[in-house]
Order: structure tokens, then C-alpha cells, then sequence
């Protein structure tokens, strides 16, 4: 399977490519002789239909599927032809006809994650509406007064009723002022915010120096399900109050998240509260629950206290597993402890953390966590560092992280599920997630030739092969996204001003331009000589690495 996966990617890339010179050939007047996907000897052939004024194009499949070409009539500058087929050959054709037929090749590769894209967005739409779930309570949203429960209904008066229509006004609006409206439980009429996204900074890929600025406002349209870490020794644990235990109601009150069960806690300080548990046995695997059965459990909440002191915590801050040799090990956490604040983030949901943690990897943080019935407060500078954790298909994937695994799987989505939207979503992820692939690939190119990315770094056939193999552990959207990113790079890369390449042909077709002439034959032999070397010495070293890279 893992060598169909290689041939159904690379032949795809392929025949996409050279579908581009085809067709645009074809389009203005260019008798195209073979279409080939592959090298060497012919597997497969047949004959087009006989086009009028033109001989019938020949199709191959060949052996070696590392490549392709379309042979025009008149591509070779030395080839002489009768004068009945000049008018068909490529070389008699204005410049602009020549550089459309050069160029389409890598603008098929550039199109193409477009329509993977919208396919893509076709079929797993994105139907979570624009409802909050959760608020970060050091973020933007949180200042500005949105609440858990909100749904944004406009942004600056333009509709919005869906998540990714919210994300994507936020993202791209960093440090700008935005008009909110949004629908709130037991409010008749809308409630009107202003609230100013922060600018997140975020380099596009590791030591490159390029980065990516985009608006967060701290809001998750999940939210958290009202599962409760107990303190040792402290009042609710005095109480009966158990971990992992899940408060179905307050004072008679239904709770459904983890933010409802803190303001009922609050509004009832100094007061005895009766809560309604449910009490389960926890499976083998942490995030899993068994059968359960409602217990009654009375708790006395002390006055002015934060979650801390009073005894609960977050199921979502609990440590399950640690990164060994990561900043979080160095650290002195272990799994079992409950990570209670980072500076003053206190710990709700561990995402908003992480992600602070993340937003400048290099700064000096205070957290503070609990193991048992201790409370532990550490400073340190340089939270995150880059540690290896084992993911399926790849032993040694490489991720900067601070090295904690918290416990997960306590969420719940939103109580409603749009409906339609289905062409508006595909369109806008086609056009936003193939724009940051390209921007990634330049990023990439840019960093090879500035020296920022190591040439260590690129792979060949063989790594191609080695991710490709990858599909039948993650699926096929990992295959099409993995289509997408070396398309994007098959098409950048062929644009490069190199002899041979597309980008060559363009190179010598501007200078012909330039001098009303074309370049002489002489100088556009030893310039592909040139170029050829450059991609055969190219090739042997990107194979070198792909054979002592430890797969």
C-alpha cells in the first residue's frame, strides 16, 4: 500500500504539472507530439484523436514515475522543421503565447491545493456556530466583558453565525478595535462589546525569522465539562468531594460547564451549598468514566477564596504525563499534580496556558501547581524547549512544547449545530488554507537561501515515499494534505530562475524580450548543461539525506 500511496502522490503532482503545459499549449496552437507521466521505457501509450492541422498526440505511462514531460512541436531551438508546421511548433509563437505555456505548469501546482481544499471543505464542513464556550479570564474577550454562553451574532454590523467567521475576523484584525454583538441567556436584547484582539506573533517555521501576526481574543467554542480535582485536606475534600467527581447541580441549579459551577460557588460564599454529584470509577485509561451514580454531597464554600485555596481545580489542568528532559520535568512536575496558575492565567482550561506559553517561548514565567497537598511556585526563563514525542507513524517527531500532557477529553461542543453554509466555508477554506501553504513554502525557500533552513533538512523520493507510507496510519486527509504542500513546492521551486526548470525557460524568454532577440543556442546549451548538473547534484545529495536520515 505504502508504494501505491508514493505513486498515487507523485503521479498525481505530475500529471497536474504537465497538464498545465498541455493544456495551454494546446490553447494556442501548439502541436503537442507526447505526453508523458514518467521516465524511461513506455509501460502503457496510446494515440490522441487527429486534431485539425495537427498530427494526433501520443500518451505514455513510463517506468519512473519521478517525473514527466510534454514534447511540442519546435520545443528544441535546433530542430528544423518544413515551413507547413511552423505555425503549429513552439518556437514560432509570440513570447507571451511561449511564457503562458512555460508558466502553466507551476500555476497547475499552485491551483491545485485550491480545489483539494474546497473538496476538502465540502466534505467536512465546519458546522460549530459562533458560540462561546469557554474564556480565557486574562484575555481580550474576558476584558471586554464576553461571557461562556454568548453567541456572536455581528462583528463591526456584518452577520456572523458561524466559528470560522469569528476566527477568521479576529485573526485578522490584530490590535484593531472590534464592534461585537452578541445574543446572551436571559437578555432580550443584544448586548453591544468592544474588544481589541491582541497581536500574536508567531514565526512560520523554526529559525527563519519570518512571522506570522494575527488577532486572539482568548475564546474556545467548546467548553468545559464541570469535572472537579480535589485538594487533599481542604474543605470540599472534608466534605466528600472526590476527584473526577462531575457536579450535575448547585443549590437545586442544573450546572453544565466548569464556568457555571465557579460563579455558583461565588455567589454563595460563606454559605452552605448542596451539590449533586456524579460519582464515577475511573477506567484504565484516565479519560475514560464508567457507569455512575448520583451522590449527594453538602459543601461548606469559605469566603473570598480562590479556586485554589478552596479545594478545586480543573480536571483539564491535571498532569497525566511529562516530557522527559523537557522544561516541565526540570521543573519538578510530576504526573498527579494539578497545575493551578501561570502568572496571572489562572488554570481553567490548560489550552489558554499553553498557549501563552507559546506566544514567547523565551520569556520569564511564574506557574504555580499543587502535588498532594502541597502548593509549589517556580520562576523560570525559557519555557519551551524542543523535546521528541512518539506519534504514530513516527517514532522520533520533534514538537517545542513545555512538555506537559494534560488530562483531556472533559469537553463537550456546542448545543447547536448550523446548518448550509456548506459552499461559503468550502470557498473560504480553500482560499485562506492555500494561501499559508504558500506562505509556508516561500518561508521554506527563503530560509535555504539564507541559510536559516539547513540543507540537512530537505528530502527526496525516498522521504517522499516515507510520508506518503504515512497515510494508512492518519488517513486521507493527511494524503491530500501532504499533495498540497509538495504541489505548493513543486510549483514555487520550478518558477526559480534555474536552466531546465520552468523558471529557466521563463529567464531566457524575458532577456529575448529585453534584446528583441532570442539568446543564442550556444548560450542556452551550456546554461542547461549548467543546470542539469545543478539538479543531478542536487538529487544525490537530497537522496543521501533521505538514506542517512534514521526513518
Amino acid at each position: 500500500m505504502a508504494f501505491i500511496y508514493f505513486i498515487l502522490l507523485l503521479g498525481g503532482l505530475i500529471f497536474f504539472h504537465e497538464l498545465g503545459h498541455f493544456l495551454a499549449a494546446r490553447a494556442v496552437g501548439v502541436q503537442v507530439e507526447t505526453f508523458s507521466i514518467g521516465f524511461g521505457p513506455t509501460l502503457f501509450s496510446f494515440k490522441g484523436r487527429r486534431r485539425e492541422g495537427m498530427e494526433p498526440t501520443e500518451y505514455v505511462i513510463a517506468l519512473l514515475p519521478l517525473g514527466g514531460y510534454v514534447k511540442m512541436l519546435g520545443d528544441d531551438p535546433g530542430e528544423e522543421l518544413p515551413l507547413h508546421r511552423l505555425q503549429a511548433s513552439f518556437s514560432h509563437k509570440k513570447i507571451w503565447e511561449r511564457l503562458l505555456i512555460v508558466c502553466a505548469g507551476p500555476a497547475f501546482n499552485l491551483l491545485l491545493p485550491y480545489f483539494i481544499y474546497l473538496g476538502m471543505g465540502l466534505i467536512l464542513v465546519d458546522r460549530v456556530p459562533s458560540w462561546i464556550g469557554m474564556v480565557d479570564p486574562v484575555g481580550a474577550a474576558s476584558k471586554a466583558g464576553l461571557q461562556a454562553g454568548d453567541r456572536v451574532v455581528a462583528i463591526d454590523g456584518d452577520p456572523i453565525t458561524s466559528w470560522w467567521q469569528l476566527r477568521d475576523r479576529v485573526s485578522d484584525h490584530p490590535a484593531t478595535t472590534l464592534q461585537m454583538t452578541v445574543e446572551r441567556h436571559g437578555q432580550s436584547e443584544p448586548v453591544e462589546l468592544e474588544l481589541t484582539p491582541a497581536l500574536v506573533r508567531a514565526e512560520l517555521l523554526p529559525g527563519i525569522g519570518i512571522f506570522n501576526e494575527s488577532g486572539r481574543i482568548g475564546v474556545s467554542p467548546v467548553y468545559l465539562r464541570p469535572f472537579v480535582m480535589v485538594r487533599e485536606g481542604s474543605v470540599a475534600s472534608a466534605a466528600g468531594l472526590r476527584n473526577g467527581d462531575l457536579v450535575r447541580s448547585v443549590n437545586g441549579e442544573s450546572i453544565l460547564d466548569y464556568d457555571a459551577l465557579l460563579a455558583s460557588l461565588k455567589a454563595a460564599q460563606g454559605a452552605a451549598v448542596s451539590m449533586t454529584v456524579e460519582r464515577s470509577t475511573l477506567a484504565k485509561s484516565p479519560t475514560l468514566l464508567s457507569a455512575a451514580d448520583p451522590v449527594q454531597v453538602r459543601v461548606t464554600v469559605e469566603p473570598d477564596a480562590g479556586d485554589a485555596w478552596r479545594g478545586f481545580g480543573s480536571w483539564d489542568c491535571l498532569v497525566r504525563e511529562i516530557d522527559e528532559g523537557s522544561p516541565a520535568d526540570t521543573l519538578g512536575l510530576k504526573p498527579g499534580d494539578v497545575v493551578l496558575a501561570l502568572d496571572e492565567h489562572p488554570c481553567r482550561h490548560w489550552g489558554f496556558l499553553a498557549a501563552a506559553l507559546a506566544d514567547d517561548p523565551d520569556a520569564t514565567h511564574t506557574m504555580t501547581w499543587a502535588s498532594g497537598d502541597q502548593v509549589h511556585t517556580a520562576e523560570r526563563h525559557g519555557w519551551m524547549d524542543v523535546v521528541i514525542r512518539p506519534i504514530p507513524g513516527d517514532a522520533d517527531h520533534q514538537v517545542r512544547t513545555f512538555g506537559v500532557i494534560t488530562e483531556l477529553g472533559r469537553f463537550a461542543p456546542p448545543p447547536l449545530q448550523i446548518e448550509g453554509e456548506r459552499w461559503a466555508y468550502a470557498t473560504w477554506s480553500s482560499i485562506r488554507r492555500t494561501h499559508e501553504a504558500i506562505r509556508l513554502n516561500l518561508a521554506a525557500i527563503t530560509g535555504l537561501f539564507s541559510g536559516n533552513v539547513p540543507l540537512d533538512e530537505l528530502s527526496g523520493p525516498i522521504g517522499i515515499a516515507h510520508l506518503a507510507a504515512k497515510t494508512v496510519d492518519y488517513g486521507w486527509e493527511y494524503f491530500f494534505g501532504l499533495m498540497v504542500w509538495l504541489s505548493v513546492s513543486l510549483g514555487l521551486i520550478n518558477l526559480l530562475p534555474i536552466p531546465i526548470l520552468d523558471g529557466g525557460h521563463v529567464m531566457f524568454l524575458a532577456m529575448e524580450a529585453v534584446r528583441r532577440q532570442p539568446v543564442s543556442l550556444r548560450t542556452r546549451q551550456i546554461a542547461t548543461y549548467m543546470g542539469l548538473a545543478f539538479i543531478v547534484v542536487l538529487m544525490m545529495f537530497v537522496i543521501k539525506n533521505d538514506i542517512e536520515r534514521p526513518w
